[in-house]
């Protein structure tokens, strides 16, 4: 799992579990990052990568490469 500090206590809560996690580039193109796994309760967010869970399936974005 990865985490990640959010903007005061808030980052997520009690059953977001399962949700997506996205990052906003600088072009404002949205890129999914996995899904949150946990909170620690001091505004630390956890999420499993989108590909931990695809490599955990044995599955690829594109199988063509």
């Amino acid at each position: 799992m990865r985490g990640v500090q959010g903007n005061g206590s808030y980052t997520c809560t009690q059953g977001d579990s399962g949700g997506l996690v996205f990052t906003i580039n600088d072009s404002s193109h949205r890129q999914a990052r996995g899904i949150v796994s946990a909170n620690n309760g001091t505004g630390v967010m956890y999420w499993t990568e989108a590909t931990d869970i695809l490599n955990g399936f044995g599955l690829k974005l594109n199988p063509h490469q």
